[in-house]
């Protein structure tokens, strides 16, 4: 800010945080470091990605979840990780997704070829065997499993089952 060095230029990435303190990333080691240029932790990682008030980090191309001061929460390894809506995380382990907290904690299991977030409480799952709507908590489900389920448009999902079209609510009743 005065123009004095306030973290020496040997860093292969540096993001700054609040309070005059910063990640800096040397080879594939970040290190937290305080306002006084100190190391406070470091962790082997190939990319930080903020999200959250959180971190998710990838590693030999697995991710998982740091917290602000750069402990590891959910270890790195899962495929893919993206941040959906309050605190979780759609998740993917091989050909299979599901949804988790930050905490590992399951949400819908890992166990979905395809998985479609619509609403905050309406997913679109797609197993093997066809298509179903559900919410995050589980609580209901459509009656049955459909060739395919369009985008929600006024509360209402388009499907399609044996080549003819219907209709299902936002709680996953047919109503056409």
């Amino acid at each position: 800010r005065d123009g004095n060095i306030m973290i020496d230029p040997a860093y292969q990435s540096i993001k700054l945080l609040y309070g005059d303190r910063a990640k800096v990333l040397a080879h594939h080691q970040w290190f937290l470091l305080s306002e006084r240029n100190q190391v406070q932790r470091s962790l082997m990682a190939d990319d930080l990605i903020p999200v959250d008030g959180k971190t998710i980090y990838r590693y030999s191309n697995k991710f998982g979840i740091l917290d602000s001061s750069m402990s590891v929460v959910l270890p790195a390894q899962y495929d893919d990780i993206k941040s959906i809506q309050h605190d979780q995380l759609l998740t993917r382990k091989g050909n299979k997704v599901g949804i988790i907290d930050y905490k590992n904690n399951i949400i819908i299991p890992l166990v979905y070829d395809s998985l479609r977030v619509e609403n905050y409480n309406v997913l679109v799952l797609r197993k093997t065997e066809g298509w179903f709507l559900t919410n995050r908590k589980q609580t209901f489900r459509s009656p049955k499993n459909y060739q395919q389920i369009e985008n929600q448009q006024a509360g209402i999902y388009p499907v399609k089952n044996n080549g003819y079209w219907g209709a299902l609510n936002q709680w996953g009743a047919e109503t056409i």
